[in-house]
Protein backbone atom coordinates (compact mmCIF):
# COMPACT_ATOMS: atom_id res chain seq x y z
CA UNK A 1 0.00 0.00 0.00
CA UNK A 2 3.18 2.64 1.04
CA UNK A 3 4.76 2.07 -2.26
CA UNK A 4 1.68 2.96 -3.96
CA UNK A 5 1.29 6.06 -1.91
CA UNK A 6 4.88 7.10 -2.68
CA UNK A 7 4.36 6.64 -6.47
CA UNK A 8 1.93 9.17 -6.14
CA UNK A 9 4.36 11.01 -4.53
CA UNK A 10 6.73 10.35 -6.85
CA UNK A 11 4.45 11.38 -10.19
CA UNK A 12 3.36 14.69 -8.71
CA UNK A 13 6.64 15.78 -8.67
CA UNK A 14 7.42 14.61 -11.83
CA UNK A 15 4.35 17.00 -13.17
CA UNK A 16 5.90 19.62 -11.32
CA UNK A 17 9.24 19.37 -12.64
CA UNK A 18 7.93 19.30 -16.21
CA UNK A 19 6.01 22.61 -15.38
CA UNK A 20 2.46 20.64 -15.53
CA UNK A 21 1.47 22.51 -12.07
CA UNK A 22 -2.55 21.59 -13.00
CA UNK A 23 -1.99 17.86 -13.03
CA UNK A 24 0.60 17.97 -10.25
CA UNK A 25 -2.41 19.95 -8.41
CA UNK A 26 -4.89 17.07 -9.15
CA UNK A 27 -2.70 14.44 -8.39
CA UNK A 28 -2.58 16.17 -4.99
CA UNK A 29 -6.07 16.08 -4.56
CA UNK A 30 -6.18 12.28 -5.53
CA UNK A 31 -3.63 11.60 -3.04
CA UNK A 32 -5.57 13.53 -0.44
CA UNK A 33 -8.61 11.79 -1.84
CA UNK A 34 -6.73 8.17 -1.47
CA UNK A 35 -5.53 8.80 2.18
CA UNK A 36 -8.95 10.29 3.52
CA UNK A 37 -10.22 6.65 1.74
CA UNK A 38 -7.82 4.48 3.82
CA UNK A 39 -8.82 6.62 6.58
CA UNK A 40 -12.13 5.92 6.94
CA UNK A 41 -13.51 4.08 9.82
CA UNK A 42 -13.91 0.55 9.48
CA UNK A 43 -17.13 -0.65 7.94
CA UNK A 44 -17.99 2.25 6.15
CA UNK A 45 -18.58 0.99 2.76
CA UNK A 46 -18.61 5.06 0.82
CA UNK A 47 -16.20 7.98 1.17
CA UNK A 48 -18.20 11.37 1.48
CA UNK A 49 -16.90 14.84 1.06
CA UNK A 50 -17.15 15.30 4.61
CA UNK A 51 -14.57 12.46 5.35
CA UNK A 52 -12.18 14.29 2.75
CA UNK A 53 -12.62 17.52 4.72
CA UNK A 54 -12.13 15.66 7.50
CA UNK A 55 -9.00 14.27 6.84
CA UNK A 56 -7.68 17.18 5.89
CA UNK A 57 -8.94 19.49 8.96
CA UNK A 58 -7.03 16.75 10.96
CA UNK A 59 -3.65 17.14 8.80
CA UNK A 60 -3.62 21.09 9.62
CA UNK A 61 -4.53 20.33 13.49
CA UNK A 62 -1.30 18.30 13.57
CA UNK A 63 0.82 20.96 11.70
CA UNK A 64 -0.03 23.54 14.35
Amino acid sequence: MWDSIKGLVAEIKNCEAAGATCAALALAYVSIDTMAFLAMPEGKASQTREDFIEWVRQRLENLR
